[in-house]
């Protein structure tokens, strides 16, 4: 068996994270079951939210969230993201994976992250001094013109993960570099999750860090001198690292439909939170809903 794990920590995150096995035999609504050699699509249907810290920019709704995998022997697909295993054993995975940036999904309405099960929709960019954080000053906040911002480009991350399953535990590793050259930085993710059954319900309960390079935190969140009208105002966002907890819930009710519900908040690394177009110090997603196995 090939142990497929769904990604934990792409920021965030996909949506309904979780590992699956591949095997030869798996119903449509098993999602915790990768059939080797088959494309198994599915759509979520819900009501949802997941909230931006970004300086005037709405939260984000999620609404209609689809979701792509593959699993070959060796190749593998989940959404955008796509790895080939290198080692295995029946509780080990080591793979080299390709997979998007996603911090500047808080920035642009139609980028592809927004399309997927991490959804992040319509991200506007208000009247230049509307309302702000309370922790912003108004002299701070309006030293900032959004609009004067460079404009933040998803880049193409590439590295290694590592997985480990033992009992109803499993941890996630992650180490990722800017290959596409768009910011040159760095990414370390470490995800433990533990699973409970009872029955048709599953949950899963899941604590973990994401560390980012100053060369990615600054190009995201960071204001350069000529984004300003004084230099004094310009902000270099240092490496940090941001935590996360998360809990999912999910009951199939037959074979194409499978109810699911998650929570989740990650605490922003200091480097980000600081930041004058920055106005919380967390992420919150909610989403509960219907999943339709095609």
């Amino acid at each position: 068996m090939h142990l497929m794990s769904r990604r934990l920590l792409a920021p965030l995150l996909s949506l309904f994270s979780a590992f699956s096995w591949a095997n030869t035999d798996c119903a449509p609504a098993a999602s915790d079951c990768v059939e080797v050699g088959k494309w198994q699509i599915s759509v979520a249907l819900g009501a949802g939210v997941r909230t931006n810290p970004v300086m005037t920019n709405k939260d984000i709704p999620l609404i209609v969230l689809p979701e792509v995998h593959y699993q070959g022997e060796r190749f593998f697909v989940q959404n955008l993201d796509f790895g080939a295993i290198v080692w295995e054993n029946d509780q080990q995975q080591l793979n080299v994976l390709i997979t998007p940036g996603y911090d500047q999904v808080f920035f642009h309405r139609w980028s592809p992250g927004n399309f997927i099960v991490d959804s992040r929709l319509m991200t506007t960019t208000p009247a230049y001094g509307e309302q702000f954080a309370p922790n912003k000053s108004l002299e701070a906040a309006r030293a900032v013109d959004m609009s004067r911002l460079h404009k933040r480009r998803m880049a193409a991350l590439a590295g290694f993960e590592y997985s480990v399953i033992w009992q109803d535990w499993f941890v996630q590793s992650h180490w990722l570099y800017d290959v596409s050259k768009v910011h040159g930085g760095q990414e370390l993710r470490l995800a433990l999750t533990r699973q409970f059954s009872h029955g048709k319900h599953s949950t899963a309960l899941t604590a973990g860090g994401q560390w980012q390079s100053g060369k990615m935190t600054d190009y995201y969140y960071g204001i350069r001198p000529e984004e300003v009208n004084f230099a004094d105002d310009a902000y270099r966002a240092d490496s940090g690292l941001s935590a996360m907890i998360r809990a999912d819930w999910q009951y199939p009710l037959n074979d194409r439909w499978t109810l699911r519900a998650n929570a989740s908040y990650k605490r922003l690394a200091s480097g980000i939170r600081q930041s004058p177009i920055v106005t919380s110090d967390h992420v919150t997603t909610v989403f509960v809903g219907g999943v339709y196995h095609f």
